[in-house]
Formats: structure tokens, sequence, C-alpha cells
């Protein structure tokens, strides 16, 4: 094993990425989940913890004489003692280990290599992990040298949207399950040759952001009448025999091309037998100069108040956040009355505690 002194560029580097590891993987989400907008007061408050954490961490390496833990303590306590720490540092290890690793491959495989399996990033960092291990601090430092430069170069770009998502009737209905303002309808169409089997087309739409009286009067039974005539069992077959302009997105989309083109008030066409997906351009949105409404007042000038029916209100925002994540669900409300009422959020940032506080008072 080499013993040579660490110099100053491995000793920032492991240090660096120690923390951030350590920061960012494990102790920053659970604040952020805890504690949501108020996490920074306990990062303020961790830096009151540092005068006692100092002083004996340096008791303890003085004590030692930096010699290794396990003996040190065999030497100075009994060694019942000594195998019970030890016990309770490695299992202390093995859970931040395994919390570390789980959590980065998940990161890794969600953001920048989305079409990477889990587990080879899992094989390649364990193995990684125990061949630093059996080397020591320095094989750490030159493996923290070479991994950083990465880690910054993948952290400068907004990675988010990149995922892409591999089109089936399920996938569709998963990705948009809390945005009740989107349909998906199922069509099942007979050809007139018989030889051929049947067509299943899945049609997905935000009601309110497309012309929805066009499709039903004149996009459906065009659908309808190019399936039962002309063989569309492929990609090729549907480019030769297609009646309206559609544009062709494939089998794997980008999650923020789905949702650019359905919340621009598209029509998303999936052929089931071909496997791939269409989108149509039949945008409606709703279209009004802002108005301030009677029961609330601007701070400066008038904004798009929510003085439409509800559908419509819904519309106006899906105007501005065109994603998946901004969820919506429905609620009657009152025995007698029958109220409509509908809650909207961004998945990734409201509070989920207040989101079930909220549902569960709409729910009684």
């Amino acid at each position: 094993m080499n013993n040579n002194p660490l110099n100053i560029i491995q000793l920032i580097c492991i240090f660096m990425l120690s923390i951030g590891l350590m920061n960012h993987v494990i102790v920053i989400p659970l604040l952020l989940d805890a504690a949501g907008r108020d996490a920074w007061i306990s990062a303020i408050m961790a830096l009151g913890a540092l005068p006692l954490w100092l002083p004996l961490l340096y008791f303890v390496m003085k004590q030692s004489k930096q010699m290794n833990l396990f003996l040190w303590l065999k030497t100075e306590f009994k060694s019942a003692i000594a195998y019970f720490v030890a016990i309770l540092g490695s299992l202390l290890l093995l859970v931040i280990s395994y919390i570390t690793l789980s959590d980065t491959v998940t990161f890794t495989t969600t953001t920048y290599l989305t079409r990477t399996p889990d587990w080879a990033i899992l094989l390649t960092l364990t193995v990684m992990c125990f061949y630093n291990a059996y080397h020591g601090i320095p094989s750490i430092a030159k493996t923290a040298v070479i991994l950083l430069p990465f880690v910054f170069i993948f952290g400068i770009f907004d990675h988010s949207g990149l995922e892409t998502l591999i089109i089936s009737e399920q996938t569709l209905r998963d990705h948009f399950s809390r945005c009740k303002d989107v349909a998906i309808l199922t069509a099942t169409i007979q050809p007139d040759n018989t030889a051929s089997g049947a067509l299943t087309l899945v049609f997905v739409y935000c009601e309110e952001l497309c012309d929805t009286q066009l499709m039903k009067q004149v996009i459906f039974p065009m659908f309808h009448e190019m399936c039962r005539k002309y063989p569309c069992h492929s990609v090729n077959e549907i480019e030769a025999n297609k009646l309206l302009p559609m544009e062709l997105l494939g089998k794997e989309v980008l999650m923020d091309d789905l949702d650019y083109h359905l919340f621009n008030g598209d029509l998303l066409v999936y052929f089931q037998e071909a496997d791939v997906l269409y989108s149509l351009t039949l945008a409606n949105p709703p279209n009004r100069d802002p108005e301030e409404p009677n029961t609330e007042v601007s701070i400066r000038g008038p904004k798009d108040g929510f003085i439409e029916e509800i559908s419509k209100n819904v519309a106006l925002i899906r105007k501005r956040i065109k994603s998946y994540k901004l969820c919506y669900e429905q609620f009657i409300v009152g025995t007698r009355s029958q109220t409509k009422v509908g809650l909207m959020y961004i998945d990734d940032i409201a509070n989920r505690e207040m989101i079930h506080e909220v549902k569960k008072e709409f729910c009684s």
C-alpha cells in the first residue's frame, strides 16, 4: 500500500466529493422533505454544532495518535467495548453506503444516463468502492481527482425533462394520471379488409386547450375512415395513407416534448399495432384580455383572475405551466350543492403533507 502523503489537490477533491455526496444525496433531500422552505434554518443551526464537534474530533485524534481506531479501542478499553463500538460503526457506515449508492444510481438513471440500466451503474460503483477500500486513501484521492470534474460538468446543465418515455397506452395513462383535465380515449376500428386485424387507437388531449368540437365532428371520423379503408399496421403504412397533417413523434419521446405538444393543444394519437405516437395540431386555448375579478384586487394591474368556469380557469394555468408535474385533481363538495372543486399543485415543489391535509378536508 502506498503511504505517500496526499497533496493539496487530492485533499480538496476528496473533501468536495465526499461533502457533496453527503449533502446533496442524503442530507438536503431529507431536510427539504421535512422542513420545506425553512430547511435553510437547519443549515445555520448545524454551524452551532461545529464548536462541539471539532474539539471532540481533535481529542480523539490526539489520544489515538492516529492509530487504527479499532486497535486503539482494544488498547484503551476492554475488547467487548471495542468490538461493540466497531460493530455499531460498521453498521452505520454500511447504511450510509447503501443509501448513498441507491440514491446516486437513481439520480444518475433519471437525469443524464436515462437509457443505462440500474445494474450497470450499480456494478460499476460497487467495484470502484471495493477497489478503493482495499487500496486505501491514496486510491480514493486519485478517484476523487478523476470524478470531480465530471460531477461539475454534469451539474452545470439542467437535465430535467430529458427523461424519455417509451410510449404505450399504459405509460400514457400513468404519465398523466394526476392530470384530470387530460382525456384519454381508446377506439377499436375494424378495417374493411377482413384479412387485416382490428386497429386500436389511443387519443390523448387536454380538454380545454384543443378544439374538441372539431375533433369530434371531423377528426375522429377521418381517423375512422383512414383505418377502415387503408392498412395502418406500421409506420410506413400510416405515412403513406394518412389523411391529416400529423407529426411523427416516434416510439420513445422526451417527456418535455410530450408535455409541450399536449399542453399546447395538440391531439396525441397512439397507433397500438404500429407502436408509434403521432401529434396533430388542434390548439384552441382560452383567449381573453386579463380582467380583474371583483373579489381579488391586484397590486399591479389586472392579471388572469379566476372569473370563468372551473375548466377554463384550469386551462388558463395550463397555458403557462406546460408540465405533467402540474397536477390537477377534482372533488365534489357539498351534499346538496354538489360543487365541483379543483386542486392544482406542482408535484415536485408542493408540500405533500399539506396536499394530503387539503385532500382530507375535501373528502370529509
